[in-house]
């Protein structure tokens, strides 16, 4: 690609496409055209196989950017992710064809991991209760949990992993923590922080909180199986992936009494369909994939996704 060369790029993220003035004049000067293309949640395989040829770049969010896609897109030197999590994009296919993939590795860490303390709290004092009471004209006074000396189990040590065990050392919990790798568990090996295993994070502990990546050993990591390792009634807490849970098993659980509550911020199937019937259970908490969303985390994201397209365009 020759660096005068015009460009043209698609993007898809709704956050970006929302602040894309911001960026109008630079793409004008590196001579970048753009097309914006907002999805309901994502674009799939066979949407992306259909437009892809067009492009050189793309900044994207959790698209379908499988073999089929990458097969056809004859053009394409970068795709630049909105966020921290590639396991949308086949990077096995991208490296074959050169294509650079980059992400936002840090970009929610602070945020994601507060947004779990927050419904942690939200499901242990019992909020949601209180709230629909007082909307009903109720003046009930719920008893909730205290968190202090509770033991909570973090299932996935990356970087949102540990800002969440940072975060409970201040509430004074007792922390477990579990990672596929063992090397971030051995950097876990403090006087309050113990690594264990999943079985054991799910026999011991009060709230267990789902940090992890999603691939072919996080998925369903809580199913009719490991379910029957539950022996305290835990909180469970997913800002993760939705798939990192099975959501037949946290209704059998909820219904019959093995857990005390599940709040989640991400689902199976996203966007959730109005009529799944988790969504009537009670002890609940739902928000729909949004726990980075920050004023303060869109704005310096944008700018980072931004930054990783020109370093993929050479510009």
């Amino acid at each position: 690609m020759k660096k005068n060369e015009k460009k043209r790029i698609l993007i898809t993220w709704r956050d970006f496409i929302d602040d894309i003035s911001r960026y109008k004049k630079r793409l004008k000067t590196k001579k970048i055209s753009f097309d914006l293309k907002k999805p309901k949640q994502k674009f799939n395989s066979n949407f992306l196989q259909k437009i892809i040829h067009n492009y050189d770049g793309v900044i994207c969010g959790d698209d379908d950017f499988d073999s089929k896609v990458l097969d056809k897109a004859s053009k394409l030197k970068v795709i630049s992710k909105w966020g921290t999590g590639v396991d949308s994009i086949d990077k096995i296919s991208a490296n074959k064809k050169n294509i650079k993939v980059y992400n936002v590795k840090d970009a929610f860490t602070n945020e994601v991991a507060v947004y779990a303390i927050g419904i942690i709290i939200l499901l242990t004092r019992k909020f949601y209760l209180s709230h629909k009471d007082i909307l009903k004209g109720k003046w009930i006074k719920h008893r909730g949990n205290n968190l202090t000396e509770k033991k909570i189990g973090i299932i996935g040590f990356g970087r949102i992993g540990k800002k969440i065990s940072k975060i409970c050392e201040s509430l004074d919990l007792k922390i477990f923590v579990n990672d596929i790798d063992k090397s971030k568990l051995n950097r876990a090996k403090t006087s309050k922080i113990k690594a264990t295993s999943l079985k054991n994070i799910f026999s011991n502990c009060d709230i267990i909180v789902f940090a992890v990546n999603l691939n072919k050993s996080s998925y369903h990591l809580l199913n009719n199986k490991t379910k029957n390792f539950l022996k305290r009634k835990p909180y469970i807490v997913n800002i993760s992936r939705g798939p990192v849970l099975c959501e037949k098993t946290i209704q059998n659980c909820l219904l019959h009494n093995k857990i005390s509550g599940f709040g989640t911020d991400v689902f199976e199937t996203e966007p959730v369909d109005k009529r799944n019937s988790i969504l009537k259970l009670q002890n609940t908490f739902f928000s729909p994939h949004n726990a980075y969303n920050t004023k303060e985390s869109v704005r310096r994201t944008n700018d980072l996704v931004f930054q990783n397209l020109l370093r993929g365009l050479n510009l």
